[in-house]
């Protein structure tokens, strides 16, 4: 018994470790944007498919092609969308802090390409 439990959670690692999933976070972040003043903004990308909140300290969107999943057991490629959540937490005369939260529904993933590896 104890020997079909290794298998099953060793067969389970492996399928794990052959799947890459990578977050476009570079090309899906908010720009800033700084005033002449000082004031600090957040700026919604010009590839977001939704937008959910748009405030100068917080957006919040959607990017449906946010995450791609590539899998080099099959060779079957999906992508997801992610959504992109960011606030501007605290601002003061010389610095200013924030947090972004980049999230996914995996269950959303649609395959992007098949191929059959040999």
């Amino acid at each position: 018994m104890k020997t079909k439990q290794y298998t099953l959670i060793l067969a389970t690692m492996s399928i794990l470790f052959l799947l890459t999933v990578a977050v476009r976070a570079d090309e899906v972040s908010p720009a800033i944007n700084v005033t002449s003043s000082g004031d600090v903004n957040l700026v919604i990308p010009n590839d977001a498919d939704k937008v959910i909140t748009s405030k100068d300290n917080q957006v919040k969107y959607q990017v449906n092609d946010g995450v791609s999943i590539d899998n080099a057991v099959d060779g079957t490629d999906l992508t997801a969308p992610i959504i992109v959540d960011s606030q501007i937490i605290s601002e003061n005369r010389n610095s200013t802090s924030g947090v972004t939260t980049i999230s996914a529904d995996l269950s959303q993933a649609k395959v992007k390409n098949s191929k059959k590896l040999v």
